[in-house]
């Protein structure tokens, strides 16, 4: 059974962006799918310890949602992602 409130399986950034402005938690949900592999790679060129990188990933992602109303455009999104990620490997230096 089909849940009413469910997204297609393939949304596009600007689709991802636009639920996420409104707020809609599935659309992190597809972030994170989307982005975790790529954000963990980028701090495991920075940190070594995979458990470390993963908890800053999971950061990254609670951020962005609690961030989401200044987030301008899809580009925007993952740029966000990014510098974020990197501010967290830097502060777990200090």
């Amino acid at each position: 059974m089909k849940k009413k409130d469910a997204l297609p399986r393939k949304l596009t950034d600007h689709q991802l962006y636009a639920l996420l402005k409104k707020g809609h938690p599935t659309a992190l949900e597809y972030i994170h799918v989307r982005y975790k592999r790529f954000l963990f790679w980028l701090g495991k060129q920075m940190l070594k310890d995979d458990f470390v990188v993963e908890t800053l990933v999971q950061e990254v992602f609670l951020k962005l949602w609690l961030h989401r109303d200044s987030i301008e455009t899809p580009q925007h999104m993952v740029c966000f992602l990014r510098f974020v990620l990197k501010r967290e490997c830097i502060a777990y230096f200090n």
